[in-house]
């Protein structure tokens, strides 16, 4: 159904024709539509409350925000992402081996590369992703946890990448049934992840 074309740590990928494979389920799914984990940029636990209150890049400091770790630090050292050996990749943390976080680039290498079917699975709405080689892996559409609530839902897909777009932003994965792209989302918020190895 999906070619696929291997196991990883017991987490099975697809070759869709790209530079890296692509996972066939979301971090903390077992099947392709389910959403699996939400989790904030730069942090490898799920939480009830997905905010700047308790975001562990953020720095209230007389009403000012202040974010220190992925700005002031990796800034300055020329670097806008996260590294899989950081601690602080999701992807890598959960499932281990070559796991980790797609890049902006990869993700939009699966934009321009692919063709996209917006389809379903048991009633959970979502893009099939075909590559150049015909092989394929589902999307769903699982929207994001701003807050503690739960947000477009089977409506909108967005994840997770490793790279920071600016400051309090990071560079997502964003779909609807007619249209995807690269755009970017406040940190704290929750966004499923959805793994590449090589």
């Amino acid at each position: 159904m999906f070619g696929q074309s291997g196991t990883l740590n017991g987490h099975e990928y697809v070759n869709l024709g790209l530079s890296v494979k692509w996972a066939t389920c979301n971090v903390g799914a077992s099947r392709p539509e389910q959403s699996g984990t939400y989790y904030a940029w730069g942090e490898t636990a799920p939480k009830y409350d997905y905010s700047w209150d308790n975001y562990f890049d953020a720095v209230d400091n007389e009403g000012e925000r202040f974010y220190e770790y992925f700005t002031s630090t990796f800034n300055r050292r020329g670097k806008n992402r996260i590294s899989p050996d950081s601690g602080r990749d999701a992807a890598r943390k959960e499932w281990g081996g070559s796991w980790r976080l797609p890049t902006k680039e990869e993700m939009e290498e699966l934009i321009d590369r692919c063709k996209w079917i917006w389809g379903n699975i048991n009633g959970q709405n979502g893009f099939w992703v075909i590559g150049p080689n015909q092989n394929k892996i589902f999307l769903p559409a699982s929207g994001c946890i701003d807050g503690m609530e739960r947000h477009i839902y089977n409506r909108h897909g967005l994840y997770q990448t490793s790279t920071l777009y600016y400051q309090q932003y990071e560079c997502t994965l964003y779909f609807i049934s007619e249209s995807r792209s690269i755009g970017n989302l406040n940190r704290c918020a929750g966004v499923p992840i959805r793994p590449v190895t090589y």
